[in-house]
């Protein structure tokens, strides 16, 4: 994010003091436009274990919302240009986010956005999958099982490769 590392020394027991003595100087000192993320950044390099993430889980989810937003921007901005290509893309990676998250609902809105950006056999793909999620929610099943991220991100990848 900044091109450096977060500590500095001259040596291996310099850069170790560094690290169990000093706290890192915040991202967004050395590069403005990590401000977005210095909040994540900074929660992983906590000194004390137990302020840090406690599983990948966690840290992806807090990813994931960072990135959703982003996506959400680029989706509306491809959308109001036209550009069907990038929005199959933008719309692809927030259903593949909103699975992993087990957010259903999402999931089956960028599903079925997702309809309007493809066509040919991942059309028919991106379809099932919205049969499958619409499914699931009119039955109050709430969790979305891992075959169904894995069709998401079979058509995540063939969106990304133009399908």
């Amino acid at each position: 994010v900044t091109g450096e590392l977060p500590f500095k020394g001259d040596g291996f027991v310099e850069i170790l003091t560094a690290i169990t003595t000093k706290d890192p100087i915040p991202p967004s000192k050395i590069n403005p436009e990590a401000k977005e993320v210095e909040k994540i950044i900074m929660k992983c390099l906590k000194k004390n274990k137990k302020e840090r993430y406690q599983s990948v889980k966690e840290l992806q989810r807090d990813l994931s919302k960072y990135l959703g937003i982003k996506y959400k921007e680029s989706l509306k901005l491809s959308v109001s240009r036209g550009d069907s290509r990038r929005s199959a893309y933008y719309c692809s990676e927030l259903l593949l986010m909103s699975m992993k998250d087990n957010n259903m609902i999402e999931a089956y809105k960028y599903a079925s956005d997702l309809l309007n950006y493809t066509n040919g056999e991942v059309k028919q793909e991106v379809q099932e999958l919205c049969e499958d999620l619409k499914f699931r929610i009119e039955n109050g099943i709430n969790d979305i099982p891992e075959e169904l991220i894995k069709k998401a991100e079979v058509i995540a990848h063939r969106v990304r490769v133009g399908f």
